[in-house]
């Protein structure tokens, strides 16, 4: 039972992690292309 949960909290960390990494990632990102007037 503790092993489960101990796998779910990690999954989720793993989750919450790649969720913000890539929100900041993605602004970030988009702030650069700004700035270097980088046009697609």
């Amino acid at each position: 039972m503790a092993r489960d949960s101990c796998l779910a909290r990690v999954t989720a960390g793993v989750a919450v992690g790649g969720a913000v990494g890539g929100a900041v990632g993605a602004v970030y990102g988009t702030y650069e292309a700004i700035r270097f007037k980088v046009h697609v």
